[in-house]
């Protein structure tokens, strides 16, 4: 059974409580609230619609639960997402972030507000008519 999207929110909202920083050969590798910070600001924007997720250090969004899914089968991975970074803070980039190639960068920010208004000016119009099934064109590209 999928959980319920506000469940999901809530818990990335209160990640930044409970992670704490990885640490390599004693030293300390992440400062863990900035995750919590990013959750908060993104929720409060028109992307609290989707589905939250984490690769790595990167903040990401789907279209359902089962956005992992391959093909016709789940969902689909927003093509916008915040990798995180100790030193430069909120990096956002345009285009998906299992796909090295295809992406760009568009901003650079410590600010969590910033770094959630440009994702949802990156998804405004996402996802489209081109889902899976809905018979719909092409996505247009950002």
């Amino acid at each position: 059974m999928a959980e319920d999207l506000a469940t999901v929110w809530d818990n990335f909202e209160t990640i930044d409580r409970e992670v704490r920083p990885h640490t390599l050969d004693g030293d300390q590798s992440w400062d863990a609230p900035n995750l919590g910070a990013l959750v908060r600001a993104v929720r409060r924007t028109s992307l609290h619609r989707l589905f939250p997720f984490t690769t790595l250090n990167q903040f990401c969004l789907g279209d359902g639960s089962d956005f992992w899914k391959a093909g016709a089968d789940g969902g689909q991975i927003a093509p916008a997402f915040v990798a995180r970074t100790p030193e430069r803070g909120y990096l956002v980039w345009a285009g998906n972030p299992y796909h090295d190639v295809q992406t760009r960068p568009v901003l650079v920010t410590k600010d969590p507000e910033a770094a959630a208004r440009c994702l949802e000016r990156l998804l405004a119009d996402w996802p489209g008519d081109d889902r899976p099934g809905s018979g719909g064109g092409a996505s247009a590209s950002l």
